[in-house]
C-alpha cells in the first residue's frame, strides 16, 4: 500500500483525506517514480531512481539502452515485470511507453524523461 502521487504531490480527496493505492496501481506509480527520479539525487537513498547521463539518444539500440536502465531503476519492485514499448524522441521531453504485468494483471503508462 502506498500513498497516492498526483501531479507531483499528495492526492488528497474533497474532504483533505489522504488516498491509499495498491496492487498494480501501486506498482505503476512506482515505476513512475523510480524512472523519473535522477539517480543519487536522494540523500537517503544514493541508489534510487534511473541514471540517463551516459545514454545516446540517438544510438540504433536506443530502447534495448533504456530497458535496461529501466530494468536497474525497478528492480526493487517485486513480482513486476516492466517493457519498454516504444521511445518518442519527437517530444521534449523524450516520451517512453511501458507495460507493466503484476500478479495477473497488465497496465500501459506514459513516462517523460529528460534525453
Amino acid at each position: 500500500m502506498d500513498i497516492k502521487i498526483k501531479d507531483s504531490d499528495i492526492y488528497l480527496t474533497s474532504s483533505m483525506n489522504t488516498v491509499y493505492i495498491n496492487g498494480i496501481d501501486e506498482v505503476v506509480q512506482r515505476v513512475q517514480i523510480a524512472c523519473t527520479a535522477k539517480k543519487g539525487g536522494f540523500s537517503y537513498d544514493r541508489d534510487f531512481g534511473i541514471d540517463l547521463s551516459d545514454i545516446d539518444f540517438d544510438s540504433d539500440n536506443l530502447k534495448e539502452l533504456l530497458q535496461l536502465r529501466i530494468d536497474e531503476a525497478t528492480l526493487d519492485i517485486k513480482n513486476a515485470h516492466i517493457t519498454l514499448k516504444s521511445v518518442d524522441k519527437t517530444q521534449d521531453p523524450v516520451l517512453m511507453t511501458l507495460e507493466i504485468e503484476y500478479m495477473g494483471k497488465t497496465r500501459e503508462t506514459e513516462v517523460a524523461i529528460n534525453g
